[in-house]
């Protein structure tokens, strides 16, 4: 994020010396020291200090609507969306403030809608998403997709920008529109990256995810099942929990679908496939599987027993080697 900021100012900033008052001389300081201290250190605070100086500063300078105020502005709102994080924290929503007003001064300016522009905007909408959570509007990412849309920009490029708006949409719980977002992404991807590449195996993830939330099981299990298969051959550590949040997610499918002969069997086929971890299927009689000692039947909740409720438990566990068990964890239910 700061490295876009500092890029933006030095192409935009090349304010005229030749009559400097006291202000811009004090302006042309602090931006050479803003520089400096962008260079030689990782904290954000003397930066966030020195950007609000600027910021100060820029209109008695030149101007409230000038191309330099927009300049300090965007970089105000940058520097305060990355110490925001993606929470609707008090520096996010400054940051969503200084990007509205830095787009306004955009439009009096009548600045070129280039790539540039484009991935300000994408850290905007992004802002918009964080600070507006479960009340953020569709209808602000369209605008968005839609200037995208008239810019010269590669297939692929777009279909970044729509990953961006799906991803964003499905954690806000703005489902509308996201699984036909994302089968256009899946399509690009596919195209560019091939059908074994985390790329594509991570829209699998985000469509079965919204399959779900659609209800639309047959095509989630399909989903899950398609990105398992990338994930499975990928040893990167980073993407244990995704993987075993994607093979969760088709137990708790199967189980609700249980009824279904059909599924029943397609889930001792899942089983089988992809057992928990170091998980084992059990097959009676064979030695070399393991066989309970011992089966004690867990007790009923009554409430839930009275109101005819039931439900599941997935466990991790380790068994030891005299079959007692140890390390026990409930993983899902």
């Amino acid at each position: 994020m700061l490295k876009k900021t500092l890029l933006i100012l030095t192409l935009l900033i090349s304010p005229a010396y030749s009559d400097e008052t006291a202000d811009k001389a004090e302006f042309k300081h602090l931006y050479a020291e803003f520089n400096k201290l962008y260079a030689n250190s990782g904290d954000i605070e003397p930066l966030i200090k020195m950007g609000e100086k600027l910021y100060k500063l820029a209109p008695n300078v030149y101007g409230e609507n000038s191309q330099n105020m927009a300049v300090v502005t965007y970089n105000l709102a940058s520097l305060y969306d990355k110490k925001g994080g993606e929470t609707a924290s008090d520096e996010e929503k400054k940051a969503l403030r200084l990007y509205k007003k830095y787009f306004y001064l955009l439009e009096q300016l009548d600045a070129a809608k280039n790539k540039n522009y484009i991935t300000q905007y994408s850290n905007y909408v992004q802002t918009h998403f964080n600070v507006n959570n479960l009340k953020s509007d569709n209808n602000f990412s369209n605008q968005f997709l839609e200037v995208a849309q008239n810019i010269d920009l590669s297939s692929i490029e777009y279909a970044n920008l729509e990953y961006m708006v799906a991803i964003k949409r499905t954690t806000n719980g703005k489902t509308k529109d996201v699984e036909k977002l994302l089968n256009n992404v899946y399509n690009q991807f596919l195209k560019e990256y091939g059908e074994k590449d985390i790329k594509v195996g991570n829209v699998l993830y985000w469509l079965a995810q919204n399959n779900v939330k659609n209800k639309n099981p047959e095509q989630a299990i399909s989903n899950y099942n398609k990105f398992i298969d990338i994930y499975s051959s990928i040893e990167d550590p980073d993407k244990i929990t995704l993987l075993k949040n994607a093979r969760l997610r088709l137990y708790e499918i199967f189980f609700l679908l249980r009824n279904h002969q059909k599924k029943v069997e397609q889930f001792a086929e899942f089983a089988k496939l992809h057992s928990l971890e170091r998980g084992k299927t059990y097959n009676k009689g064979d030695p070399n599987e393991y066989a309970p000692i011992i089966r004690q039947v867990p007790k009923y909740p009554y409430n839930a027993l009275q109101s005819q409720i039931e439900g599941f438990v997935i466990l991790s566990l380790t068994v030891k080697a005299d079959g007692t068990t140890k390390n026990i964890n409930a993983l899902f239910s």
